[in-house]
């Protein structure tokens, strides 16, 4: 089993801070990681994210880039 720790791309400023979105840049920058790890990670991904917008964005990045097999499960108890 492979631990990957994934920081949420850039974001834009403002609040309430839950509400905050990925910029262009954040959602380049997601989708670039998400290419890593889909030639780095062989089968089952599973995805902790915090409910915040942009972590949540961030954790879609795996299942936009054409991932068969994400879980992405959202968790109030993760706030990082």
């Amino acid at each position: 089993m492979d631990l990957i720790l994934w920081r949420h791309a850039e974001a834009e400023d403002g609040a309430p801070d839950e509400a905050r979105r990925l910029t262009p840049k954040g959602r380049k920058q997601a989708l670039k990681v998400a290419a890593f790890i889909r030639e780095h990670v062989s089968g089952q991904l599973s995805v902790l994210s915090s409910p915040a917008k942009r972590a949540q964005e961030t954790a879609c990045a795996a299942h936009i880039y054409g991932r068969q097999r994400v879980c992405a499960k959202s968790d109030e108890r993760v706030r990082l």
